[in-house]
């Protein structure tokens, strides 16, 4: 529709409205609640008319504009008006200005002008005090006025100078109303709209920087009134106001306008100050700079420069501080800010570089340093960068140089006094955000320098270590802070009231003081069994490594990494990398904080580079000179680092095993990483050379140790893996078994029995127990261990050690050669050796019946002639066929028999004989009084002896050998007896023991009874009345021993005599042992029992 259509069209509409709210303004006492619905009313006309048609290109008559302006013209003479009155007036004269008079061709500026005054007029001072819905139209009404303002109409004359002061003042007070939070969505916009006022004011309407100057400071109060009486704002109101100051004191702090330049001056007669003051360098004198102005102004003089920047400094420092603290923890929020910053301070640089940086760069520094340490890394978002902004890099002026040196100078006096008195303290800090700044600040200092600074005269060396060295000693300290141990409030013991019935005069002092080693070894112990049930035994390997979890955040240690190896790319650039990698390795010992800033300041250096470079292909002298000099530099460096690691785990190894503090843990897991990331520098065989030939016991031997250190171990391990092996564990060990095998063997030889060597052991056959175990690898450090446990059989703890190891060993056995899946049986198969006889049901009958080729006696052959009729001869002539001495002439005529026994089993026979020998060993170790040791060894038998019994009759002169020592075992009894006494119980016998003898009895029983010959029948009967006292004493164990009595009644029903089966089934079912469990013998039994018939 065109302009004439849609004014017809909002005509017709309006129309009565208007009228009606001419007539009520007509009145001489004016019904303003009436009115107020009016022009609610006419304002929704004219809303939803503009919603229709928006898209149309909406633009109304100026005619239409001045009929809908004439009932308000009148309403205008009444004042005061009521808020709710002027704010549909204002927001009516907005719909009206935006859509007609503004787009006129007769539109002038006077009468925009015009328009502003009344605004102001209608508005009043005080908008602080008013509803945000009056605000929103105000500012609204007064942002659409300002645009369309020529730029020299608030400086042609003092009128417009007043309505400039008002216009603000109204902006800054209405800010000056927001207390607390500022986040709901009106209190957005009507901010939003206030900072876009004083925007378009600053940037395009104010062309007369006189004037900004004098409403600068009470802008800048204000607005940073604003952050520090608001705590929650959107980030996107932060945002506009960090532009509006960047427009305001870029032209008031212009150097064109100024024309302002630095002048260089010596002052020889305060050297003595400047040097106690300032620790002057060997010059001999300290260069001052000032800022001079050539082109002073009425309000802008050399004095006034000095002041207001000053003042301005402060007033950013509170400013940016409030903003960082009300943005903290708002991800989506830093972003946007600090790009805000980069840009507040980039236009700085461009505009007013000399007449601020004295006072702003040094804050600058801090402020972008601060909101940067804020960001995620890698999330800084597009543009400029902070370094680049800092350091000019996008500047054309012919003065960069100067300008360039100034920097350079202020930052080489800044950056010592923040390394040497700062840094360390702010380690300390439990705050992330100071510890995060104060990295970033100095990294950002040292590129800036980098970019700005010509003279490089030995500064770099110095410095990067220096910084390096600060960080490692901060670090180190809070690994010492945390090995202290916690102090004890005294006075609090005498404040404990103890109850009545406790004599408190005579009680007695009980020592607390404990074993370390003992305390250590237990907990070490404790950590094997957990990592016997591990089946994973490297985790997660590839997970990101932690340190400082104590006392720092991932998010502080890794930008601590990322700090180190800054300071490696800028060592490489200076080619000074070698003497800040001597620097931190120096202290001897090797430091393991040192050990972790060398590994990554490392990762910057040109080893760890990956990049494609073309001129490795083109053959230059100087290029190959340049080759070797690297080469020899990153030899120099990857020796020092393996010395260092290799002599940090050999002088910490000791410490460790007796528990370690963190900062023994810090330096041996370091050490491992090292050890570890060399594998990506060196070829297989040179690392075999280097470290595993030594070092791989070690290296596997960490993965037994709790926490950190088993982490950092797996990690290593799978780099190297990863690098040389195909990510095979198996193959790294089994590759390096030889040298792996002589190391243990050694240990196990000399007597040094840590509880480390079996963890090592577990963690071996963990790995890769089926390779090692089926090339027999391990034959000579089983015979070792077997020595060891003849000559150490009294220290428990190695003992257990070892049978952990043996429980890991049969597991891997069992795995590989022991069917898990219980086999299903045949019901019609009739197993009895009597068979046909014996047969037990119905199937294996008509199984019977059935086979008509059925043969009772398959072995035998009728057309053999099994015996040979003797030759007829006189009686005294016949020799008795039984006579010895001719059986044993006839014998040796026969050669001698060269058969060879065929070994039966589905277990190899080496493995087999292993078993034994852990079993056999198992219960010469059952007599020891450890508990733990106990549970531990028949834990380790029962999971060994399925194993044995695929070759039932080898281990059945074992299992009567040491049938007592069972029976010992189940009684709870201490001493064992060889007659048959029954068996004294124990008092310190533990549930954990007795049950696991228990359940070892009951599977070996099982197993005799699946048997042709049930071989143990007699060994249980006799184990009756000596187990009598264990069964009377020990109510609580019933259940654990109806089972095994029950296993044997089942098992051997037929060989127990009638009065004693009796009495072992009233004991099951005393118990309450379920008839599920019963032979059909014991079922009898049991029903007889239960109905009381049994006398």
């Amino acid at each position: 529709m065109d302009v004439k259509s849609l004014s017809s069209e909002l005509f017709a509409q309006c129309k009565p409205t208007c009228v009606e709210l001419s007539q009520e303004v007509a009145q001489p006492q004016p019904n303003f609640q009436r009115i107020g619905q009016l022009l609610s009313q006419l304002l929704h006309i004219l809303q939803d008319h503009h919603q229709q048609h928006k898209n149309q290109g909406y633009i109304l008559a100026r005619n239409l504009a001045d009929y809908v302006f004439f009932p308000l013209s009148g309403l205008l003479r009444h004042s005061p008006l009521p808020q709710d009155v002027t704010t549909y007036v204002l927001a009516i004269i907005q719909f009206l200005f935006d859509h007609s008079w503004n787009l006129d061709r007769s539109h002038t500026p006077e009468f925009t002008e015009q328009l502003v005054m009344l605004t102001v007029n209608l508005c009043g001072p005080d908008t602080q005090n008013k509803p945000r819905s009056f605000q929103h139209a105000t500012f609204a009404l007064v942002l659409s006025l300002v645009r369309s303002l020529p730029p020299d109409a608030f400086s042609k004359s003092d009128q417009g100078f007043s309505q400039l002061s008002k216009i603000i003042t109204i902006d800054l007070n209405t800010l000056d109303s927001f207390q607390g939070q500022c986040t709901a969505q009106e209190d957005v916009d009507v901010t939003t709209l206030a900072l876009e006022v004083l925007k378009q004011l600053f940037t395009r309407r104010v062309v007369d920087p006189e004037a900004m100057a004098q409403v600068l400071p009470g802008v800048v109060s204000k607005l940073v009134k604003f952050t520090k009486n608001v705590t929650k704002v959107h980030y996107s109101v932060v945002t506009l106001l960090i532009t509006v100051l960047k427009s305001l004191i870029s032209k008031v702090f212009s150097d064109r306008d100024l024309n302002a330049t630095y002048v260089v001056e010596s002052d020889p007669r305060r050297l003595w100050q400047q040097q106690a003051a300032a620790n002057a360098d060997a010059e001999g004198f300290k260069e001052e700079t000032k800022v001079e102005i050539h082109a002073a102004t009425e309000v802008r003089t050399q004095s006034w420069l000095t002041a207001t920047a000053t003042q301005l400094k402060l007033s950013l420092m509170v400013l940016f501080k409030n903003i960082a603290h009300s943005q903290e923890g708002k991800p989506q929020a830093i972003k946007p800010l600090y790009r805000a910053v980069i840009s507040f301070f980039g236009e700085l640089w461009h505009t007013s570089f000399y007449c601020l940086f004295t006072e702003i760069y040094n804050l600058a520094v801090d402020v972008v340093s601060l909101f940067e340490a804020m960001t995620t890394e890698g999330d800084a978002g597009e543009g400029i960068t902070a370094v680049e902004m800092m350091s000019l890099a996008y500047h054309e002026e012919d003065d960069i140089d100067n300008r360039r040196s100034l920097i350079t100078k202020l930052l080489k006096q800044k950056l010592p006094n923040l390394i040497d008195t700062k840094f360390a303290p702010t380690l300390q800090s439990s705050e992330d955000v100071k510890v995060l700044h104060i990295l970033t600040s100095i990294r950002l200092q040292l590129e800036i320098l980098h970019r700005v600074m010509t003279d490089n005269s030995g500064w770099w060396p110095a410095t990067l270590a220096r910084v390096a060295t600060v960080l490692c000693d901060g670090v180190q300290d809070q690994l010492d802070r945390d090995n202290k141990p916690k102090r004890v409030n005294r006075a609090v013991e005498h404040q404990v009231v103890l109850p009545s019935h406790i004599d408190q005069e005579n009680l007695a002092q009980i020592s607390t003081k404990s074993d370390p080693v003992s305390a250590a070894t237990e907990a070490y112990n404790h950590s094997l069994v957990t990592l016997s049930k591990t089946e994973d035994i490297l985790g997660e390997a590839t997970t990101k490594l932690s340190w400082f979890n104590d006392f720092y955040s991932d998010e502080v240690e890794a930008a601590m990494e990322r700090f180190l190896q800054a300071v490696g790319a800028l060592a490489t650039r200076h080619q000074v990398f070698t003497e800040v990698i001597d620097q931190l390795l120096s202290s001897t010992p090797p430091k393991g904080i040192n050990l972790w800033a060398v590994n990554h300041v490392s990762q910057s250096s040109p080893q760890a580079s990956a990049n494609f470079d073309v001129n490795e292909f083109l053959a230059f002298d100087d290029d190959e000179a340049m080759e070797e000099d690297e080469s020899d530099e990153n030899n120099h460096v990857m020796s020092l680092s393996v010395t260092a690691a290799e002599d940090l785990i050999d002088d910490l190894h000791r410490r460790l095993l007796g528990g370690g503090s963190s900062s023994v843990r810090f330096g041996y897991g370091v050490a491992l990483d090292v050890l570890g990331s060399i594998s990506a520098l060196v070829s297989k065989d040179q690392y075999q050379q280097l470290v595993l030939m030594d070092y791989l016991y070690p290296m596997l031997e960490a993965l037994t140790f709790p926490g950190d250190i088993h982490t950092h171990a797996a990690h290593a391990l799978t780099q190297v893996a990863q690098q040389f092996y195909d990510g095979s564990m198996a193959k790294l060990i089994t590759d390096n078994s030889d040298y792996l095998v002589d190391a243990i063997t050694v240990r196990l030889n000399s007597g040094d029995l840590t509880p480390s060597l079996p963890g090592l052991l577990l963690v071996v056959i963990k790995l890769c127990g089926p390779d090692l175990l089926g090339q027999n690898m391990l034959g000579d450090v089983f015979s070792s261990i077997f020595v060891a446990m003849d000559l150490y059989h009294g220290y428990p703890v190695a003992m257990e050690g070892f049978f952990l190891v043996f429980h890991e060993v049969v597991k891997q056995i069992s795995r590989q050669y022991v069917d898990p899946t219980p086999k299903i049986e045949d019901a019609a198969m009739n197993e009895s050796s009597f068979a046909p006889w014996g047969m037990s049901n119905s199937a294996q009958l008509a199984k019977f019946v059935e086979d008509n080729h059925h043969i009772a006696y398959p072995e035998y052959d009728s057309t053999k002639e099994y015996f040979t009729r003797p030759r007829d001869a006189p009686f005294s002539e016949m020799v008795d066929s039984d006579d010895e001495e001719d059986e044993d002439d006839e014998l040796g005529d026969e050669p001698p028999s060269t058969d060879v026994v065929e070994w039966q089993g589905p277990v190899p026979q080496s493995t087999w004989q292993l078993a034994l020998s852990i079993f056999t060993y198992g219960f010469k170790l059952l007599s020891q009084p450890h508990r733990r040791l106990k549970h531990s060894i028949l834990q380790t038998l029962k999971s060994v002896y399925p194993i044995l019994a695929t070759n039932y009759n080898k281990v059945l002169p074992v299992i009567t050998a040491n049938w007592n020592v069972l029976i010992t075992m189940i009684a709870g009894a201490d001493a064992l007896h060889d007659d048959d006494r029954a068996l004294v119980v124990s008092s310190s016998s533990t549930p954990a023991t007795i049950t696991a003898a228990v359940d070892l009895a009951v599977d070996i029983i099982h197993s005799d009874d699946q048997r042709e010959r049930r071989s143990l029948s007699r060994q249980f009967n006799d184990s009756w009345p000596r187990l009598q006292p264990s069964l009377t004493a020990n109510p609580r164990y019933r259940s654990v021993y109806s089972g095994y009595i029950m296993a044997g009644v089942n098992a051997y029903s037929r060989m127990i005599d009638d009065v004693t089966k009796c009495a072992m089934v009233e004991y099951c079912c005393d118990a309450g042992e379920s008839k599920a469990t019963m032979c059909r013998e014991a079922q009898a039994i049991a029903w007889v029992y239960q109905k009381g018939l049994l006398a």
